[in-house]
């Protein structure tokens, strides 16, 4: 009987699905101003309901309808957006949002800190060294067969290449980057060799310099590209906790002095870590930057952006490749408050039309969980490449 009313609600959902792929595009969101105003239509009420109340089945429907449950997320996000703004009426932002006001010579912006404690992860340098060194193939004229010959004859690393008569200079020069640890050199070394943006190598070699070097970045806006970025969280990991510093702008006139925060946050010796962030975060930076005049040049530290190794790695594992798929999937994190990305520019307009802090709260949390996210999968990533590569 159990599996019958089962069997009898996934087809249910099934039909919900094959009525709203006649209604709806892939990315209606960007078709539509107002999310809110669509979802709002009759014909949709009931399907909404259905779905918010078969929860048992989200496993489901994630698998086979993810837009499904993307339209059921969009109606809890909104709702919770009601329920914040009745909650935070009449508030000024901060005795909701704890911060301080800052400015520099851009303007003014709005500064949020909070530390978390971290649990210590060990780094096996010689570990790394060793699986560097084994590699022959980073010194230039050395492919697979002629590593094989090498390996054979008794050249077991670079190191032994040292004295040999052709591959000795390219060896000695290598080394001795290594040694230095001369990060930046090294990753254009092995990038020339490796000729891959998620090669397992330019992974291991950022976990050479100390962790607070490492910065993970990401950023909200308010739509593509020509559109303002709102909000720039930054992570890093020192003496045993994570620190993450937002940089909100309360009016988008705030946008230069959050953005020249943010730029002033980042040192030339730096790493960058990002979701995505090749393709979308820094070179939405860039161009914000070089539209105010607050750069000449794009940011040139190296980025290592974790999308592509987990493509390399979890590939056709999970649904699909998305930081909140492997938020649940691969790192088994729930969160208490979302709002979805595409939603960002709604909530942050209400905030402005109606001057209510409420909207801003899950932005500024969406944003957060993201860097704590992006960190602990850095972690895994490390987890699985030292040991299976």
């Amino acid at each position: 009987m159990k599996d019958t009313m089962i069997e009898t609600d996934k087809n249910n959902i099934d039909n919900v699905a094959k009525e709203w792929s006649k209604k709806i595009s892939k990315n209606y969101e960007y078709k539509f101003i107002s999310v809110l105003d669509y979802l709002r239509k009759k014909e949709m009420a009931s399907d909404i309901n259905y779905i918010e109340k078969n929860e048992v089945y989200n496993d489901f429907i994630s698998l086979n309808y993810p837009h499904l449950i993307e339209y059921s997320e969009i109606t809890k996000a909104l709702k919770l957006k009601n329920q914040l703004i009745i909650q935070n009426s009449n508030k000024k932002i901060d005795e909701v949002i704890f911060g301080k006001f800052r400015s520099n010579k851009f303007g003014n912006f709005y500064h949020i800190c909070n530390k978390y404690k971290f649990e210590d992860y060990k780094i096996e340098i010689n570990k790394i060294i060793n699986k560097i060194l084994s590699d022959l193939k980073l010194i230039k004229g050395i492919g697979k067969i002629t590593e094989e010959k090498l390996k054979l004859n008794g050249y077991r690393d670079i190191k032994d290449l040292i004295y040999h008569q052709k591959f000795g200079s390219y060896a000695k020069q290598f080394i001795n980057i290594l040694e230095q640890k001369k990060i930046k050199d090294l990753y254009e070394w092995i990038y020339k060799r490796k000729r891959s943006q998620s090669h397992p190598l330019l992974f291991l070699i950022c976990n050479l310099i100390p962790l607070d070097k490492l910065l993970f970045i990401d950023i909200e806006t308010l739509g593509l590209y020509t559109q303002p970025i709102i909000l720039t969280g930054i992570a890093r990991i020192k003496n045993n906790e994570i620190i993450i510093d937002q940089f909100l702008t309360l009016n988008l006139y705030e946008e230069p002095a959050m953005l020249f925060a943010t730029i002033s946050y980042i040192n030339e010796d730096n790493i960058i870590l990002s979701y995505n962030g090749k393709n979308f975060d820094i070179p939405y930076l860039d161009s914000r930057l070089i539209y105010y005049g607050i750069l000449n040049e794009s940011i040139s530290n190296i980025h290592l952006d974790l999308f592509h190794f987990c493509k390399r790695l979890f590939k056709n594992r999970f649904p699909n490749l998305k930081l909140s798929t492997l938020e649940q999937f691969l790192l088994g994190l729930k969160r208490n408050i979302e709002v979805p990305s595409f939603l960002v520019p709604e909530f942050y307009y209400e905030y402005l039309k109606i001057n209510n802090p409420g909207p801003l709260i899950p932005i500024i949390q969406h944003n957060k969980q993201d860097l704590i996210t992006l960190i602990k999968l850095f972690l895994k990533l490390y987890e699985n490449i030292i040991d299976f590569y």
